[in-house]
């Protein structure tokens, strides 16, 4: 036991900055694991109800079960901004458990000053869609696009879906690496608990083998070291700019520049030529290989606007 205090003592030692110290100071004052537990139960409640809200108000209106699929599988912009926008209500969930539960306002779940958490987003959302960019160029010499919606219709709905986007990437931050990181970290010195917990539980829930079939445990864990790489960025920088960045900058070409076929799609201004079960490998390690260079890239830029982390 005594050398793995020592070792977790070493571990804490190397990932707690100074920046993340001051991310974590709001959670303080009210760390105790009850209050933590009722927040998660107010952010899951939120989370889930409106879909469940969903389903109900279809079935009782008599909307047809391929109506319903067309809906919930996203495959038209509809689809795609009723599945980004049943999941921020999540926000009000957390709103209300950091105000009743905490005695502290929502944007400490952020940190940093405003400036500072935009100029960070805007760097890590520009980087990681210009290395995605230049991916998929790229994969296209090897798996030819097709068009999917067209630039007209695309440009109508881009203004609505960005905003969705924002709304629901900053929603699962403000959730995962915001409340979760913080309230463990304020009641917990082990690293096991709020450094890698929360991203389980991040990956976790993006757990569906009825899209990605064989390959749903290799997602989960491809998001799982993404979630890592985004809380590493918020325990550095100590605030969510550049992990709510790269997370916008992610879905933003998933759901409105290249989809898979099928599931999702709906928004997408190109298609690739499979369907989400269907990923090549190479794909696969080709994103992961781009999240961890925007990682290293972003360890480097962002490290003076966030103030550095001690030798």
């Amino acid at each position: 036991m005594g050398c793995l205090d020592n070792l977790l003592k070493i571990t804490r030692g190397v990932l707690y900055t100074p920046e993340f110290d001051a991310y974590v100071a709001p959670a303080r004052a009210y760390p105790q694991v009850w209050r933590l537990l009722a927040g998660i139960l107010l952010f899951t409640v939120f989370f889930a109800l409106p879909m469940v809200a969903l389903f109900v108000s279809l079935s009782v209106f008599g909307t047809s079960r391929a109506a319903i699929g067309t809906i919930i599988e996203a495959r038209t912009p509809v689809g795609v901004a009723v599945m980004l926008g049943i999941l921020t209500p999540s926000i009000v969930g957390l709103w209300i458990g950091v105000r009743w539960l905490h005695k502290r306002s929502l944007f400490s779940l952020v940190g940093g000053s405003f400036s500072v958490v935009w100029d960070n987003f805007e760097i890590a959302a520009l980087l990681f869609t210009v290395l995605q960019c230049l991916n998929l160029f790229f994969v296209s010499f090897f798996y030819p696009l097709s068009a999917n919606l067209s630039l007209d219709v695309w440009l109508i709905w881009l203004p609505f879906i960005i905003i969705l986007l924002l709304l629901q990437t900053g929603a699962e931050e403000l959730g995962f690496r915001g409340y979760l990181m913080q309230q463990l970290a304020a009641r917990f010195q082990n690293p096991l608990w709020w450094f890698i917990l929360p991203q389980i539980v991040f990956a976790l829930i993006h757990f569906t083998p009825g899209v990605y079939g064989e390959l749903a445990w290799v997602v989960v864990i491809q998001i799982f070291f993404f979630a890592l790489i985004m809380a590493d960025l918020t325990r550095v920088t100590g605030n969510l700019g550049a992990a709510w960045g790269l997370h916008f900058a992610n879905n933003f070409m998933i759901f409105m520049i290249a989809c898979t076929t099928g599931n999702g799609n709906g928004a997408s201004l190109f298609t690739l030529p499979f369907e989400a079960h269907e990923i090549p490998m190479p794909l696969l390690l080709v994103g992961f290989f781009t999240q961890v260079a925007s990682w290293g890239l972003l360890r480097h830029y962002l490290r003076p606007i966030g103030a550095g982390e001690p030798d």
